[in-house]
């Protein structure tokens, strides 16, 4: 387990800082240890005192775990969903790194939502109808947008299954019913197979707490 030395020694502290910023900074790790329950990781990109967010060019990316993990709860449950699946596909499709960004399909953020899943999202009305991609590397919207293809999906095709949205979300929609008949035989190659195994493995380990939220 981390201890607060080792929370401590990841925050390149050799900046002189004087005793009171110290202490402030000390104090601000506490917070952040014990800011939500269950959260496993730190980001240590927003912790350094003497960085401006104004040097990122978009300082809302800059969230820990904990930040995301509570914008999580609030769309799963505007949409009714588990927050441990949505923490769980988030965690494969981006490692809870909202910058991230698939250039060859073009997926963009905490939940890799594509331009198709988008469109699909728009015009079901469950994200406003003026996000572009760009909007998703917000942490808030790419959660918005993600639970919204996830409603669709449900709505559609899977009926709150996750077994079945976590393989319609990776494969496609199409696959489902094929997945019902077949099961994981009916993944097309290797990586629509792990996926599926990989999400729902975690899970289950969100559930049992086997695994924190947060980690892979």
């Amino acid at each position: 387990d981390m201890t607060e030395d080792d929370v401590y020694s990841m925050y390149n502290m050799n900046t002189g800082e004087t005793g009171s910023q110290h202490d402030d900074i000390q104090e601000r790790i506490k917070k952040l240890e014990s800011s939500v329950e269950g959260i496993a990781t730190i980001d240590t990109s927003v912790a350094e005192s003497n960085v401006s967010k104004a040097e990122n060019s978009n300082a809302e990316i800059q969230s820990s775990v904990g930040d995301i993990w509570t914008i999580i709860q609030k769309w799963a449950s505007a949409r009714n969903q588990d927050p441990l699946f949505v923490a769980s596909v988030v965690a494969q499709e981006s490692n809870f790194d909202a910058n991230a960004h698939n250039s060859s399909s073009d997926a963009t953020g905490l939940m890799q939502v594509t331009p198709v899943a988008l469109k699909e999202a728009k015009a079901n009305n469950l994200v406003a109808s003026s996000y572009t991609m760009n909007d998703l590397y917000t942490p808030d919207a790419a959660i918005e947008a993600g639970t919204g293809y996830f409603k669709w999906l449900s709505d559609n095709f899977a009926n709150g299954n996750y077994d079945e949205m976590a393989v319609g979300y990776n494969p496609g929609p199409g696959y489902i019913s094929k997945y019902r008949a077949k099961g994981d035989a009916a993944l097309s190659g290797t990586e629509a197979k792990n996926y599926h195994t990989e999400v729902m493995n975690r899970y289950k380990a969100y559930q049992t707490g086997a695994k924190k939220v947060g980690q892979k």
